[in-house]
């Protein structure tokens, strides 16, 4: 919305003078941020209570409160308290417009012009969305297969669940050859899968997982490219299910052209791998249990809460404390940046988004805070743009950040 008709509105509404459809919206956001009882009844005059709301917006902001509930408000850390009044207005009033219009009756007017300051064009989030490639090299594009059996793999047979979810069901006593399979995420897509052995692994964008068809009481190895969230099903090679019986399961990642390779072995845990080509740094994330990560120089040893870094250029691995939520963000759909500079927050988008990045001239600027994943680009660009020192203008499927 632009910004001068949004506090025109504003006015008109303190002052009485809105139209009963713009005092609908307005009062809708005011019930969503108070907390009011659906079928309460909104006294008049209804501008009275807008300034005491808005006041008492401001006061909160002034202490550092977070008139938003839930991680996903964080993102109000980037802004100043004057910014991030306008945006609690801004983003709150364009949240109530959408899901009025999506109530509304057909026969009622619909405000216009509530879309985003870049109007010229818009980037949408990425979805599920991703390539299986099977042993003989064919390929399923898993977003338009339908629900049910899509393939026969060695001794599992590949489903797709009415969830999107991919499932490998193995026939147990079967002897057929193992083969491998690769899932790839193109950039704007992001999947989940359960292997074989029942790990339950998410994708995020521009990430690729090889993997057997089965498991047998081996080691088991899956590469990785990219990133991924894993759940890794404990397995036990007989009846006993002590520690030294367990069958270690091991996230590969190797590059030749970048000099290094390296592993992760778990027992049965949950841990984060970011290890995409363009960064300079692999790095592991316990959730929970423990996992020990080998490089060609050392190894390390992580629990919850630890996280270990492979930093490219020395081939070592060392080990951090950090915030186990900031480093798994991407999983439940938030953008988390930590003092992060501009190039590190553009090949997120990037890789979000299925866009590509220009620099026209230097940006030196940093972001600290939260960000939904499921806005469409031009609103994430808006936020940014609030924090002062840089701009960015879409053409197409390219954006162009400029100081």
């Amino acid at each position: 919305m632009d910004k001068d008709l949004l506090l025109d509105l504003l006015k008109k509404y303190q002052e009485g003078n809105c139209t009963d459809e713009e005092q609908r919206l307005i009062e809708a956001w005011y019930e969503k941020y108070d907390g009011m009882a659906a079928e309460e009844t909104v006294p008049d005059p209804a501008p009275d209570r807008f300034q005491l709301l808005y006041e008492d917006l401001n006061r909160r902001l002034e202490h550092e409160g977070d008139p938003l509930s839930g991680t996903r408000r964080r993102w109000f850390r980037l802004l100043s308290p004057s910014l991030r009044v306008a945006s609690v207005i801004v983003i709150l009033f364009l949240s109530v417009v959408l899901v009025y219009r999506m109530n509304r009756p057909r026969s009622e007017v619909v405000i216009n012009h509530v879309e985003p300051a870049l109007e010229t064009a818009d980037l949408q989030p990425a979805t599920n969305k991703a390539i299986l490639r099977l042993g003989d090299g064919s390929e399923i594009h898993l977003d338009d297969a339908r629900a049910g059996k899509l393939a026969e793999q060695g001794n599992s047979t590949i489903v797709k669940l009415n969830s999107g979810q991919i499932v490998y069901a193995v026939a147990h006593g079967k002897d057929h050859p193992i083969v491998y399979n690769t899932i790839s995420t193109p950039r704007g897509g992001q999947y989940r899968i359960t292997l074989p052995d029942g790990t339950v692994v998410w994708l995020n964008a521009a990430s690729s997982l090889r993997f057997p068809s089965a498991f047998g009481n081996a080691d088991r190895h899956v590469q990785l490219s990219g990133e991924a969230y894993f759940e890794v099903k404990k397995l036990t090679r007989g009846r006993l299910s002590s520690s030294s019986d367990r069958v270690p399961f091991f996230v590969d990642i190797e590059e030749a052209d970048r000099g290094h390779a390296s592993s992760i072995q778990v027992l049965g845990t949950h841990f984060n791998v970011m290890a995409y080509a363009d960064e300079m740094q692999v790095r592991t994330t316990v959730v929970e249990g423990a996992v020990r990560v080998h490089s060609q120089a050392n190894s390390v040893d992580l629990k919850p809460g630890d996280q270990g870094i492979l930093t490219i250029a020395s081939g070592l691995v060392d080990r951090r404390t950090v915030d186990v939520e900031e480093q798994t963000a991407w999983k439940n759909q938030l953008f988390w940046f930590n003092n992060s500079d501009v190039q590190s927050v553009m090949r997120q988008i990037s890789r979000w988004y299925d866009v590509d990045v220009q620099y026209n001239g230097k940006v030196e600027k940093v972001f600290t805070g939260t960000l939904p994943r499921t806005m469409k680009a031009s609103n994430i660009f808006k936020v940014l743009e609030m924090t002062g020192g840089v701009h960015f203008r879409i053409e197409n499927k390219k954006v162009i950040v400029m100081p």
